[in-house]
């Protein structure tokens, strides 16, 4: 599902799955027409199951994005979406340094309604972030950098509506 004619940087694609973040309100707002209407991407489907769809592309030479549907068995529809910054160096570097890091997705879920806390993984350590309004939960995942540590950039968000 990567379409080499469109490139974009960080901040745009985030800018666009933020937006559709901030659309959702039910499983019908992450169905695929929703999708390319609000991010403005054209959608491709896994011909074996149209309940897979997506995009993808390469940001630059080291970094590419990807959103793609996450099916249960019983699901007619996907509820579930995953987008993700991925490192194609095989070094495992930290996401695309851009103005949208961590902080600035906090503060745009924030102001559309999203309450978030912290999530905790086995033996209590830190596992990231979750929002939630209403039917729409959003996980995050984010990693840091050790130059500097403390600027947490979004790696990857799992967008659930149950």
């Amino acid at each position: 599902m990567n379409d080499p004619q469109l490139q974009t940087a960080a901040d745009d694609i985030s800018a666009r799955i933020l937006r559709l973040i901030e659309n959702a309100h039910g499983a019908d707002d992450l169905a695929p027409d929703s999708v390319e209407r609000v991010t403005g991407i054209h959608v491709e489907h896994d011909p074996k199951d149209s309940r897979v769809y997506g995009f993808g592309a390469h940001m630059d030479k080291d970094w590419c994005y990807n959103l793609m549907s996450l099916p249960d068995d019983e699901d007619s529809q996907s509820r579930r979406l995953i987008f993700s910054f991925d490192d194609q160096t095989g070094h495992s570097l930290p996401p695309p340094v851009g103005e949208l890091d961590y902080d600035a997705y906090a503060r745009a879920l924030g102001a559309s309604g999203y309450a978030g806390s912290l999530r905790v993984g086995p033996r209590g350590a830190f596992d990231g972030f979750t929002f939630k309004r209403g039917k729409v939960s959003v996980s995050v995942s984010v990693r840091g950098n050790e130059a500097d540590p403390l600027h947490l950039r979004v790696s990857s968000l799992i967008i659930d509506a149950r």
